[in-house]
Formats: C-alpha cells, structure tokens, sequence
C-alpha cells in the first residue's frame, strides 16, 4: 500500500479460514483527515441490486461523524477488551495496524457475526458506501456489458472502464473459467431472460474472442478514460439454459440481461489481487432467433 510510508492507521474484515466461499475483503486506511476504501466487490446491501457499484480505491475527507467509532474500536483492540474465538469457518477476520498513544498495535480478531464486536463494527460499512458515493476514485475498474444477436450468435462486447487516475491491468479471458458451477475462480458470467420466460447463462472464455479482440486473450490493460472493448462471439448452442427456462433455445423477444465478473488484478500493487462486481442491468435487449 502507498500510505505504508506513513504512520497510517490499517483495517481489513475478511472471511474466515475454511469458508467455501469466502465474501471480498473490506479495507480501510486513515491517514489524520484522509480515509481510503479498498473496494473488492463487497455487497454492502441484503438485497444487492443488479448493477455496478464501484471497484477500487476511493478516497475522501474524514468527518467528525465517524472519529468516534473509529476512536472506539481502537480502544477496544488496544485494550484486548475482546477475546479472538479460535478455529476455522467462525465467521469473520479483523485484521488491524494502527498508533494509539505512541504505540502501533497489530493483530487480528476472529468473531462471530452475532458477536458484541460486530455492531462496533457497523460503521465501516457505512463508511464504505459514503466513499463509493461521494469518494474520488484514484483507482477504478468499471465493466459494462452491451449485447446483440448475429446469425445464431450472441455477441457481447464487454467494455472496461478506468475512471481512476492510474492505469489498472488485469488477466485476459484465457484465464478465466468456463464452467458455471465454480465460483472461486476468474470469470465473466453473462445471464438473460425472456418476456416469455426464456432463461439462459453462459461463462465467457478464450474460445469466443472475436479476432479484433485476440490481442486482449492474456491481459488487459485498461488506461484512465480510455474504455477497452472486447468483444465475444457466444454461439447459441453453447448457452446453458435455466432448469424453469420455458424453453431450451434463444426466440426471439426482450431480454433482461444481467452480468457478473470475478477478475484478478495484475496491477497497480494496492488492488491486486481477485475483485467481485456486478454489472448494470439492461433491461430491454432484443435478441433474434438467427
């Protein structure tokens, strides 16, 4: 991390060990007035909406609302008030770096989700979603989707933009996964259903690159305001459709079509690592039979 060099102050909720599905990592620094999110794809709602809601590191100004849960939990951690429960799949990780009374105190503190620490814990989400809203992206990644049909193919042009300041690169689709029952690994997962309750999915892969988009097969880089599109070629025939989908071919009609990632990050070294987002819906897609 950049603010390493300072004497920042560091916390990460992550999942336990053991859970087969692990949730993105929430991280925070604060530096005095500065406050940074590490945004991997976290849900920050019950019900999260079929749209983007942000990737990367957000900053913003510190408000006096927050200083005192802040001041708390450090307190809290600082005078080891709760005990870490030991063992795998528990729940929850908070792993924690930062100077209270000329003394740095770095840890970690396994707790369940009904535990007392959780609601003093609260705070970070909403502070999470004050940063993606009114934060300044100084690093980004932003995936949408657009979608059309073309002689018995689906065409998805996955299109990749940087609203940050520093250029972002990731792993191209030969790394990405095109099994749709595995979820700990790198994918892009395009969803559609039908008026007529047509219901389809399909993991996107090296296979379906269009020849224009070869060059994106191992690695994308993606520079601040300048969006890369990679366009794919899905043939119908390879779809998998739904168990209730009235039927087990594209007609024609409107489609609702949903999009999913799990990409791993290359570069810059502050974000590396997997990253989980969603897509903005598109409501209204006309697909053809041929």
């Amino acid at each position: 991390m950049a603010l390493a060099e300072t004497k920042a102050d560091y916390f990460t909720i992550a999942s336990s060990p053991g859970q087969i599905k692990p949730a993105p990592p929430m991280a925070f620094a604060f530096d005095g007035n500065r406050a940074v999110y590490y945004s991997r794809g976290l849900d920050l709602d019950l019900m999260p909406p079929a749209k983007y809601v942000g990737i990367g590191k957000y900053t913003g100004e510190l408000n006096d609302r927050y200083r005192p849960a802040i001041d708390q939990i450090k307190r809290v951690l600082a005078n080891h008030e709760i005990a870490s429960v030991p063992g795998r799949n528990i729940g929850s990780v908070l792993r924690y770096s930062f100077e209270q009374g000329g003394t740095r105190y770095q840890g970690t503190l396994q707790f369940r989700f009904n535990d007392e620490i959780t609601e003093k814990l609260s705070f970070f989400y909403e502070l999470a979603e004050d940063l993606l809203q009114h934060g300044t992206p100084e690093i980004n990644l932003h995936p949408e989707l657009a979608v059309h049909s073309e002689s018995g193919n689906l065409v998805v042009d996955l299109v990749l933009k940087n609203d940050g300041v520093q250029d972002v690169v990731i792993d191209g689709p030969e790394n990405w996964s095109p099994l749709l029952v595995r979820s700990n690994v790198q994918y892009v997962q395009v969803g559609g259903l039908s008026d007529s309750g047509v219901g389809f999915e399909v993991r996107l892969d090296e296979k379906y690159l269009s020849a224009a988009s070869r060059p994106y097969a191992s690695t994308i880089a993606v520079k601040p305001g300048a969006p890369v599109k990679v366009k794919f070629v899905v043939p119908y025939t390879a779809l998998t459709f739904d168990p209730g989908s009235s039927a087990r071919q594209v007609h024609s009609g409107t489609y609702r079509i949903v999009g999913t990632a799990n990409f791993n990050i290359q570069s810059p070294d502050e974000m590396k690592g997997k990253v989980f987002t969603r897509m903005d819906l598109l409501p209204a897609v006309e697909l053809t039979e041929r």
